[in-house]
């Protein structure tokens, strides 16, 4: 839910609206990096939009300057530019090749990169409030806390993206990031990274981050070799030929309209996930939460239509979630690497009678514990550039 909406609050001094908010790296005394960076395959790979986007809430003191806080943010925002320059970028068409091909690349972004400052005390309840109702997502709009929707808007298309929103006695802080550009592990480095930076320039203890060529280093999934490897053991892809662009388009989504869609957040405190894992006799609570939502999952599309009622013996299902390769690659990649780092992992198709069954659960949490020995075993002796390329 993140960034480019208009300041809102006192009235601008000496600078016009769209300049209050731009990242300026030399009003730091920084030197501006190139935003320019190549991607891999797999970073290619993935749905070209905006999967993970976050409203991160923080609570304020009353004696706390809301201008400053921003201020620290926006300087905590510029050193972590210095250290991860491509999340100042935009994605656009790879430099050197046919737009038709839809090869991307992380661009310099000809706007400058944005960090809008919103006042919404006037607008939305206040922080304890929403605290109280455990911040439902109903309450808050992408137009309203942040203009980046699911799905690419037009040819500009920021890399990370972020606005600060203040309440009443709090901050809705909301970022968002582009996938083709890095997956989830590598939005919390990024986060944790600009968390770091932003309490050096609050006076906080230590110095600002610095630039970590390991982690920022794509190369090493930048080529494979298709030759050496069985595509039959990897199942969960299927290789099919390069959609043609329109023109301007490089999403390979066009035409597609998000549905509507309703969202709520579910809080499994430590003793439920205790009986849950019980429950499902599983190896992990990973393994009994993925095994729970299966399952629930299935009984609701049964309810739906999309099973029948009872099901029929030869219906199937089942279950793909992601894992984060960055540990099982040939040598390991650094658990902070940048981009992304994660693949589908699907199960074996099981009797939608099963799962539905007094012993669904654990049918469904051993299957998933399964699919993952069987996903590190088929690919734990591979050359870390051997399978990315498929």
């Amino acid at each position: 839910m993140p960034s480019t909406l208009n300041f809102q609050s006192e009235a601008p001094i000496g600078l016009g609206e769209e300049d209050r908010y731009v990242v300026t790296l030399e009003q730091y005394g920084l030197q501006p990096p190139s935003a320019k960076q190549k991607l891999t395959p797999l970073d290619m790979n993935m749905p070209r939009l905006y999967g993970i986007r976050l409203v991160l809430c923080f609570p304020t003191n009353p004696d706390m300057d809301k201008r400053q806080i921003y201020e620290n943010l926006k300087k905590g925002l510029t050193h972590t530019v210095t250290s991860i320059p491509w999340i100042s970028g935009q994605i656009g068409p790879e430099e050197g090749r046919d737009p038709k091909t839809r090869k991307v690349q992380i661009l310099d972004s000809p706007s400058g990169f944005k960090f809008p400052y919103k006042d919404l005390t006037d607008t939305l309840p206040s922080y304890t409030e929403l605290h109280e109702r455990h911040f439902p997502l109903a309450e808050f709009t992408t137009a309203q806390v942040g203009p980046i929707d699911a799905m690419p808007q037009g040819p500009n298309q920021p890399v990370f993206a972020a606005q600060a929103n203040f309440v009443e006695g709090g901050l809705l802080l909301t970022v968002g990031v582009h996938h083709s550009a890095c997956d989830a592990s590598a939005l919390d480095a990024i986060l944790s990274t600009w968390s770091h930076n932003t309490a050096v320039a609050s006076d906080g203890p230590g110095s600002f981050s610095m630039f970590d060529v390991p982690s920022n280093d794509r190369i090493p999934l930048m080529e494979g070799d298709p030759s050496i490897v069985d595509v039959a053991a990897f199942p969960e892809y299927v290789l099919m030929p390069t959609p043609h662009s329109i023109e301007g388009d490089l999403s390979s989504m066009s035409g597609f309209q998000m549905p509507p869609l309703a969202s709520h957040l579910f809080h499994f405190s430590t003793e439920s996930l205790t009986k849950l894992k019980e429950k499902a006799a599983a190896f992990s609570s990973h393994d009994a939460l993925c095994a729970f939502v299966w399952q629930c999952m299935t009984l609701a599309r049964m309810h739906s239509g999309v099973f029948s009622d009872p099901p029929t013996k030869d219906s199937t299902t089942r279950f793909c979630f992601a894992v984060n390769i960055r540990s099982r690659t040939s040598p390991p990649l650094p658990s902070s690497y940048m981009g992304n780092a994660s693949m589908g992992c699907v199960t074996e198709k099981i009797a939608v009678t099963s799962i539905l069954s007094n012993d669904g659960l654990k049918q469904a949490s051993a299957m998933v514990r399964r699919s993952l020995k069987d996903f590190s075993h088929t690919r734990e002796n591979l050359p870390v550039c051997t399978f990315i390329s498929l």
